[in-house]
């Protein structure tokens, strides 16, 4: 059995236990543990480290839900307030098994970036400027080819969320058709 691990203040472990993961972690004084059921294998462990850093995140921005079912991916009566990074964790989850490493990594890079954006901004209050102002954003990060693939990744995961009836629109659906990706130059070839 592997050794329990303390967290810091506002963090997360993410730990296993007889071959399946679990997250532990204090808030207000008061101990949470659960297992999102996932394999102890490289994909199953990028998912878990990305649920991790969601529930630090919405513990430091006042979004934590202390009933967990943010987390354990449980419906609450229909449409649910969920941020952006809490709608792309659950799509890499679902993928986790679908998926190859280093896609989760990506899943997980993107999440990042739109939970730097944007922290506490709910999916229901993305419209189409919100999607505008992150692809500036974005482009000022990574290249536009990059950019283009984190709206792919984004534009899923919120039709997901659609499918799922979490969320109701999906406002980076324009976005995708609209992005443009400058051409890139051909080398020159030398002259005979």
């Amino acid at each position: 059995m592997a050794a329990k691990s303390k967290a810091k203040a506002g963090s997360v472990v993410v730990f296993e236990r007889n071959q399946l993961l679990s997250l532990r972690w204090s808030w207000r004084g008061k101990r949470y543990q659960f297992s999102p059921k996932l394999q102890a294998d490289v994909i199953g462990k990028a998912a878990a480290e990305m649920r991790a850093r969601q529930i630090e995140i919405d513990m430091a921005t006042g979004q934590f839900d202390p009933t967990l079912a943010k987390y354990k991916g449980e419906l609450v009566q229909g449409v649910r307030p969920m941020t952006g990074q809490t709608l792309l964790t659950e799509f890499a989850e679902a993928k986790a098994k679908l998926v190859a490493a280093k896609t989760l990594e990506k899943y997980e890079h993107v999440g990042k970036k739109l939970a730097k954006f944007s922290r506490t901004k709910l999916v229901s209050d993305c419209t189409e400027r919100t999607t505008i102002l992150f692809r500036d954003y974005l482009l000022t990060q990574v290249s536009p080819i990059s950019a283009a693939e984190y709206f792919s990744v984004i534009n899923a995961a919120w039709e997901r969320g659609i499918s799922r009836g979490w969320i109701q629109s999906n406002p980076w659906t324009a976005m995708i058709s609209g992005f443009r990706i400058p051409p890139t130059e051909s080398p020159s070839l030398p002259t005979c």
